[in-house]
């Protein structure tokens, strides 16, 4: 489970067509919808990331400890460490000082729409901070909360680049030389409104932590960029965001044009202003969240056009198409996506209602 070769699916969302997100479902509903699933390979068989996998370690910890998930938590981990602005959110939960999830929108800033975290318990349904994030970080280093056995499993490989909840790697592949050759145990995570990143630099005794609650955040080459002053690196650039530029392009002008500035950045000196596919997909679900249905479409549009083989634009771009009323337009949408992902539960649920 830990180490993401079990053969389960990636999500919750591929065994049910309920839409969740927006409702609260309990962890023996979803251990039920797993039980009727089918594995994707042979537990150990090759790897493949699996939220499922955490929400059915979550039920072994309830199970094992006779306390709910959150309680296990805080009295096993956060109480003990100290972690007082840590734990496990349920919608049920007013956390004093919770931040505000925002979307940048190339017209402006926009407040990120509701996820109920139910849905992702033992994947991403914890809240904390950066100080708590450092205790805990300070802990899997120096630390003796887990045996020396267990925090050496950590570090350890088990299935590709993973280990039990971490990717691992060399920070520079192939190695430059000793000093920078820093074994980096690293993960991020987000939500609507929200990115995490939490890099540990094992050799160096070092942590790179990034939280943001607006997106598109670029965490990833902000912590990269941290990391490479730390280790000696010569500092790289921000990235540039051409974002504002390109949607003018599409909103303004059309699909063609945003594409035709997308290939001219590409072929000179500006291929840094193409925004990476994430940071589309995030300002399309948040116009589909604030109902601008028709810029949605249009940014789903031009995502399906640059990464013609990720089915998620598609199942979006055709929730939007459905919501504006265009039937036919969704039904081509949905097939597109089981063309690609022929498991996908929700697409074929709204493509059999649709066919009704």
């Amino acid at each position: 489970l830990l180490s993401h070769s079990s053969g389960l699916q990636r999500d919750i969302e591929e065994l049910t067509d309920q839409e969740l997100g927006h409702s609260y479902i309990s962890l023996s509903e979803i251990v039920e919808l797993i039980n009727r699933s089918s594995l994707v390979f042979k537990p150990g068989e090759r790897w493949l990331y699996s939220n499922l996998g955490y929400a059915l370690a979550a039920a072994i910890i309830e199970s094992v400890t006779q306390k709910d998930f959150a309680t296990a938590l805080k009295t096993l981990i956060f109480d003990p460490l100290l972690m007082r602005h840590t734990g496990h959110e349920t919608n049920f939960d007013l956390i004093e000082n919770r931040a505000s999830g925002y979307v940048q929108l190339p017209d402006g800033i926009i407040k990120a729409g509701y996820e109920d975290k139910s849905y992702v318990i033992g994947a991403g349904s914890i809240y904390s901070t950066v100080g708590d994030l450092l205790i805990w970080s300070r802990e899997l280093m120096n630390g003796n909360l887990l045996s020396k056995a267990n925090i050496k499993r950590l570090y350890t490989r088990q299935s590709g680049r993973y280990s039990y909840g971490w990717f691992v790697d060399s920070y520079v592949w192939p190695p430059v030389n000793d000093d920078h050759t820093a074994v980096n145990l690293h993960h991020d995570g987000g939500s609507p409104g929200f990115e995490a990143n939490l890099s540990l630099l094992i050799r160096h005794k070092s942590v790179v932590i990034i939280l943001t609650n607006k997106l598109p955040s670029y965490f990833q080459g902000l912590s990269n960029r941290i990391t490479n002053v730390y280790l000696g690196f010569d500092e790289t650039p921000p990235k540039a965001d051409g974002s504002k530029e390109l949607f003018d392009q599409l909103f303004n002008r059309s699909l063609e044009s945003a594409k035709a500035l997308i290939e001219q950045w590409q072929k000179s000196d500006r291929k840094n202003l193409v925004p990476d596919k994430n940071a589309i997909f995030q300002i399309g679900r948040a116009y589909l969240d604030s109902e601008q249905l028709e810029r949605a479409s249009l940014t789903f549009s031009l995502i399906s056009e640059l990464v013609p083989k990720w089915w998620m634009p598609y199942l979006f771009y055709g929730i939007a198409m459905e919501k504006m009323g265009k039937k036919e337009e969704a039904i081509k949408l949905y097939n597109q996506v089981l063309e690609l992902k022929p498991d996908q539960s929700n697409a074929a649920s709204r493509l059999a209602k649709l066919k009704k």
